[in-house]
């Protein structure tokens, strides 16, 4: 029974939905930006934060995605860029 509580309420809340690890085609559509941007902000340093499997397979956790586009939020065009 207890599990079964556990289980219903965390699926109730979006809060407590586990993170998903995208590839960067995929991190790149959920971010609104294009795979190759993303491959660019990486080498940069200034990209959403992510994960190396290996030496070539890159994926990003949907929370950091989220953390990273929550940082660049704006209220006017003029306003700078936080990195």
């Amino acid at each position: 029974m207890r599990k079964t509580l556990l289980a219903t309420t965390a699926a109730a809340s979006p809060a407590a939905a586990p993170a998903r690890r995208l590839r960067r085609p995929e991190a790149a559509d959920y971010a609104g930006v294009s795979p190759g941007f993303l491959e660019k902000a990486a080498i940069r340093g200034d990209g959403p934060r992510f994960i190396r499997l290996s030496a070539r397979l890159i994926v990003y956790d949907t929370n950091d995605l989220d953390d990273w586009l929550a940082s660049r939020r704006a209220s006017s065009t003029s306003a700078a860029i936080a990195k």
